[in-house]
Formats: C-alpha cells, sequence, structure tokens
C-alpha cells in the first residue's frame, strides 16, 4: 500500500525536480510526478491542496 503525504507532511514538495539521474514525468499510480512547484519525495505526488492555487489562473480568461 502506497501512501500519500497529508497536506502537513514534510515530504510534500520538498523533493529535487533535476536530480542527476532525472525525475520520471509520472509517480508509481502513473499521475504527474509534479503538482505544486516542486515535486514530493516518496513513490506518489499528492495532489495540490484546495486553495493553494492563484485564483488568477482560473479568472475569465477562458470564456468568451
Amino acid at each position: 500500500m502506497v501512501k500519500v503525504p497529508n497536506a502537513v507532511s514534510p515530504l510534500r514538495d520538498s523533493g529535487v525536480n533535476n536530480p542527476g539521474g532525472g525525475i520520471a514525468a509520472t509517480d508509481i499510480d502513473g499521475d504527474s510526478r509534479i503538482v505544486n512547484a516542486t515535486v514530493d519525495r516518496g513513490a506518489t505526488e499528492a495532489e495540490a491542496i484546495p486553495g493553494s492555487l492563484p485564483d488568477a489562473i482560473f479568472a475569465d480568461q477562458f470564456e468568451g
């Protein structure tokens, strides 16, 4: 069983995005390896914490 880091885990967003051997595009579950700005440590990447993305990304720029 793979455990996903919780919202306050020190494993979240504490990895290295460009290690010497490179980084896989997906985690062990097949999900994107980097969700926020920095990769999580461990085999799986946690989903974004609700409210952690700037609202400007989702403002009305996509609708006419």
